[in-house]
């Protein structure tokens, strides 16, 4: 379980958020949306330890954050951003292969286990006729699967994304977030990831999270949260709403609130 709580960050003299709490069970897919600047990708970096709020505590798994090693946290929880950089000369396998950094020591190789896991991760992702390539040569949608791989063979137990389907296509968004939900199912990994489209988020997700100016406006299943007064009052659109054949709500905006003003 990841669980904040009662977050405080302010930045630059800039309040990014106030008295935050929120968590996501074991084995649960959160998402999290909000207009662009409603603090979501600094609450994914704050579940992260890459940023360090003034006030209020993060557990994982009961343990407070601030009290995992680096290693520990490394081998328990893994954070992609948007846009991970890598070296340009870097293979598929190699990169994957880094996942395993946090379980070996200085004075030992990459062991047979170690191996092992890789093979797994690449046979899980899907990437095995990619692992000779270099990184820099992969379409957007390969190189995300890679990413995964990467992250798999890290072996995590929670798994932070911050807006894993940036710059695909349909095709390739739909691609990764089934593999998403795959892996979440398979591993049980708990899964915390920040999205822009909304109905992906009440498509793949077990609970939404609506982040409105640094505060949570709504958190709860995506039938209670996707709604047209959300919708009108977070994101300033109005928006027809209804469940699909899975139970899944839709929604599509018709205008804008207001929209005489523009």
């Amino acid at each position: 379980m990841l669980e904040a709580k009662h977050l405080f960050l302010k930045f630059d003299q800039k309040l990014l958020f106030r008295d935050l709490s929120l968590s996501a069970k074991k084995g649960q897919i959160l998402a999290i949306i909000g207009p662009n600047g409603s603090g979501k990708s600094t609450l994914l970096k704050s579940l992260a330890r890459n940023l360090k709020p003034q006030e209020g505590s993060i557990f994982l798994d009961g343990k407070e954050l601030a009290s995992y090693s680096t290693g520990e946290l490394a081998c328990a929880m893994t954070f992609l951003p948007q846009t991970p950089g890598v070296p340009t000369d870097i293979t598929v396998r190699d990169l994957i292969g880094y996942g395993r950094y946090p379980y070996q020591s200085w004075w030992k190789n990459t062991s047979g286990q170690d191996k092992e896991v890789v093979n797994w991760a690449i046979k899980e992702t899907g990437v095995a006729l990619l692992e000779a390539r270099l990184v820099s040569t992969l379409s957007g949608g390969e190189r995300q699967r890679v990413w995964l791989a990467m992250a798999l063979a890290q072996q995590p137990k929670t798994l932070l994304l911050d807006e894993p389907t940036t710059y695909l296509d349909i095709s390739h968004q739909l691609e990764i977030l089934m593999l998403i939900r795959r892996l979440n199912k398979a591993q049980g990994i708990t899964v915390v990831m920040v999205l822009h489209e909304i109905n992906h988020a009440a498509r793949f997700a077990d609970m939404v999270a609506v982040m409105r100016e640094g505060s949570l406006y709504a958190v709860g299943t995506p039938e209670k949260v996707v709604t047209k007064e959300m919708l009108r009052e977070v994101f300033r659109v109005e928006a027809d709403v209804w469940q699909d054949s899975s139970g899944s709500p839709v929604c599509i905006a018709q205008g804008l609130v207001n929209s005489d003003r523009i």
